[in-house]
């Protein structure tokens, strides 16, 4: 029987701040685009209106998508979350008996800088077995084994903090390395 390493409540907890300003920086991004959009594609009216006109409806369209977006976002994610914790097989490939895994944990293996790959970790005695999701790119859908290692140390390390996520998350968390 597999047995998850972390409760399925604790996707839900917002440490991070994430949640709260993912709304508002999503929206001012959006409603400023959409406002320099609008402003450089109408040419009928004089530059006064398309300026008023502009920043109304920068100011609409980001205020709907501010709100509109993190709601459904939040909504996917939990339930991508639910058919992992359920073991879905038409996102999650579970590994083969005889490889004695206890233990899944959903996480995302970093394969750059600025990219991750969505998938589950499988930890048993024998090893760690890292399977991405059937929804990832071909190219991404290899999955890789960690065989036994008795001085395999996991520990806490702070995220580094750069751009548009020192916006997006005012506390990062820490990260297992």
């Amino acid at each position: 029987m597999m047995e998850n390493l972390v409760p399925r409540e604790v996707y839900d907890v917002d440490e991070t701040g994430y949640r709260e300003r993912l709304g508002i920086i999503s929206g001012i991004l959006f409603g400023f685009t959409m406002a320099i959009f609008f402003f450089l594609t109408t040419s009928r009216v004089g530059f006064g209106w398309r300026v008023f006109l502009s920043i109304c409806l920068g100011t609409l369209c980001g205020v709907g998508f501010g709100r509109a977006f993190p709601k459904r976002f939040r909504k996917r994610m939990s339930s991508m979350l639910d058919r992992l914790y359920e073991g879905n097989p038409v996102i999650d490939v579970a590994p083969s008996p005889e490889k004695l895994l206890r233990y899944r944990l959903p996480c995302s293996w970093k394969r750059s800088k600025n990219f991750s790959v969505g998938g589950v970790l499988y930890v048993g005695p024998m090893g760690l077995l890292f399977v991405p999701l059937k929804i990832n790119l071909p190219r991404d859908s290899s999955a890789f084994e960690m065989g036994p290692n008795t001085s395999l140390r996991l520990c806490l390390s702070p995220q580094e903090v750069n751009g548009l996520f020192t916006l997006l998350v005012p506390r990062p968390s820490c990260r297992v390395l």
